[in-house]
């Protein structure tokens, strides 16, 4: 009986081993993003590109080979989103070429997001999905949620004392 417990463990832990999740996503607060949903503000009136960068962490004593996939791209008509995965990619592709991370290692400065509303108002959604190319179950994600607004401009509406 005791040995089959022990087998059922081993199995157990071993399949969670599998499963486990050794990529972690850090912004630059050195927060940690993996899986998680980000909210920004986009500023309709600027020229440049909003941005949004991430660190990835490989956690564990091998060195990996990672992946970034931009997985939905459900933007604002006229917009644009790319990405810069080491390299930076064409608003039309959405999956890089792989980057190794070393043991216990942190890619800076290798990951980021850009989005151009081009003067349009509205909500986007980009995710990135980052996978170990070696197990594809060894993935993070992060979602950003991009509110395109003109800021600075203060809607203050008609009313009584207001002259045209």
């Amino acid at each position: 009986m005791k040995k089959s417990l022990l087998i059922v463990s081993l199995l157990f832990a071993s399949a969670f081993s599998i499963q486990a999740q050794n990529i972690q996503l850090n912004d630059m607060n050195d927060n940690n993003v993996t899986n998680t949903t980000v909210n920004a503000w986009v500023d309709t009136s600027s020229l440049d590109p909003y941005e949004y960068d991430l660190n990835v962490i490989n956690t564990t004593p091998n060195a990996v080979s990672v992946n970034c996939a931009r997985v939905l791209n459900d933007i604002l008509p006229s917009s644009e989103s790319y990405f810069c995965w080491d390299q930076c990619y064409s608003s039309i592709v959405d999956l890089a070429q792989p980057i190794t991370i070393n043991a216990f290692d942190t890619i800076v400065g290798f990951f980021h997001a850009y989005f151009n509303p081009y003067h349009q108002v509205g909500i986007s959604t980009i995710k990135f999905q980052f996978f170990n190319t070696a197990n594809t179950n060894d993935t993070s994600n992060i979602t950003i949620v991009l509110d395109s607004n003109p800021l600075g401009i203060k809607n203050i509406g008609l009313s009584a004392k207001n002259k045209i």
